[in-house]
């Protein structure tokens, strides 16, 4: 099988942007060794952990209506589709394979000039498939080339601080730490708690207007970033059922 012929879909819509996919199976095993007892071929292992997959991604930003599938990134306050403090979970399609339960751990986006805006995310998925065979499962559709990029996104609130004439570089990075809550009986997670939420916005820039104080400086207004193409169109994710 090559590249073109592994599908990936989230939440049902395809996701032709994706760059890379990468699936972690760990093995959460260990090596039975019992006193005064030979080890035998077919029982050598006790399973240690639940069954959890990792599953990481890199993308491009792209505003095509068609495939718009980044409700996991939606992250308003003021609408039930958010996933704001990572509390949604949601299914991933990879070459045919349908993995469930899966929440994020983690998504960075990256903008530089004159390069298309890309981004990474990491999930971890609580309900896998196991035992079963990878497919080709391509979408024959056309995608639009509505590929972001840095020169045509803007920034503003971050005067007094450096100057949003001359920056080079802007990464936003938000993690969320979560525990997964197993009762007896169960092989996979029944709950899910929110330890931890954590937003982080880096901006590189070589316009300094004024030091920082011992204590550092609090931005007053709302740090605004704008992300549209060419033709001046913005990413409308489609949502799924809350």
């Amino acid at each position: 099988m090559v590249y073109k012929d592994l599908g990936i879909s989230i939440g049902g819509f395809d996701f032709q942007s994706a760059t890379r996919v990468s699936l972690d199976y760990p093995s959460q095993i260990s090596a039975k060794r019992k006193m005064g007892e030979n080890m035998k071929a077919a029982d050598q292992f006790n399973f240690d952990g639940p069954s959890e997959v990792k599953l990481s991604m890199d993308f491009l930003l792209n505003t095509d209506d068609i495939h718009n599938a980044y409700e996991f990134l939606f992250d308003s306050e003021l609408s039930e589709n958010s996933n704001r403090s990572g509390q949604r979970n949601f299914s991933i399609n990879v070459g045919g394979l349908s993995y469930g339960s899966c929440f994020i751990d983690d998504y960075s986006i990256n903008i530089e000039p004159f390069a298309p805006l890309n981004g990474s995310v990491n999930f971890t998925c609580y309900d896998p498939p196991r035992g079963v065979s990878i497919t080709a499962s391509s979408d024959t559709s056309q995608t639009e080339n509505r590929v972001l990029h840095g020169y045509n996104c803007s920034i503003s609130g971050v005067g007094g601080v450096v100057s949003s004439n001359i920056v080079s570089s802007i990464k936003y990075t938000k993690t969320f730490g979560r525990t997964p809550v197993y009762e007896i009986g169960d092989t996979n997670a029944s709950s899910f708690l929110i330890d931890s939420i954590e937003a982080e916005m880096t901006i590189s820039s070589t316009g300094l207007e004024s030091l920082l104080a011992i204590s550092g400086n609090e931005v007053v207004n709302d740090i605004v970033v704008g992300m549209q193409s060419t033709d001046g169109s913005v990413i409308t994710p489609t949502f799924t059922t809350a």
